[in-house]
């Protein structure tokens, strides 16, 4: 079981607990479909860690509050979107989603990542999809084009090291061989 627990920090700041880091732009930011470049991971919680789900509930319930007084009543109504996301339904077929929940969690800010030992982490080799760690994020309510909660990511702790998630790049020695030998033209 999950050593560390989800902690709400304030009515809608979390602390997870270990989690699987799935679509990893931690270092660098990426754009979607021309759309701004943002900070970002898929957030992969095994199923099992029902304390960090529920910490993950109780922030959205407060986000929807914060929603309910912002944009009124009908803020939260049936149309209104989950953060929240079931691996096994969403995911099917997708063996690094089966048997997590999963959350997406963007910021435009850099995140502060750090270590086991909290000591900053600088070289982004050491980030990818597929590490475990804990990451601080904050449940907020938007309203455009629907309206949902979403989480805003705000730090990162890496705690160890696992497979890389989805395909790998091979290296360029490996595709084009050594000079030295017979068949390298």
């Amino acid at each position: 079981m999950n050593e560390f627990k989800a902690t709400l920090m304030s009515d809608t700041k979390i602390r997870t607990g270990k989690v699987r880091v799935s679509y990893e732009h931690l270092c660098e930011p990426a754009s979607v479909n021309d759309s701004e470049p943002k900070y970002s991971a898929c957030v992969l919680i095994p199923k099992e860690d029902t304390q960090c789900i529920e910490t993950l509930e109780l922030a959205v319930e407060h986000a929807k509050k914060k929603g309910i007084e912002k944009y009124g009543k009908a803020f939260a109504g049936p149309k209104m979107r989950s953060p929240i996301h079931d691996g096994d339904v969403e995911k099917a077929g997708d063996p690094a989603y089966a048997g997590m929940w999963y959350v997406n969690i963007t910021s435009r800010e850099k995140p502060q990542i750090v270590g086991p030992d909290r000591r900053p982490i600088t070289d982004p080799s050491e980030i990818y999809s597929g590490i475990w760690g804990r990451f601080t994020m904050n449940a907020y309510p938007y309203n455009r084009s629907g309206s949902g909660i979403s989480f805003g990511l705000l730090n990162f702790q890496k705690l160890e090291d696992d497979e890389p998630l989805g395909g790998f790049r091979s290296s360029a020695a490996a595709d084009f061989g050594d000079p030295d030998d017979d068949d390298w033209l």
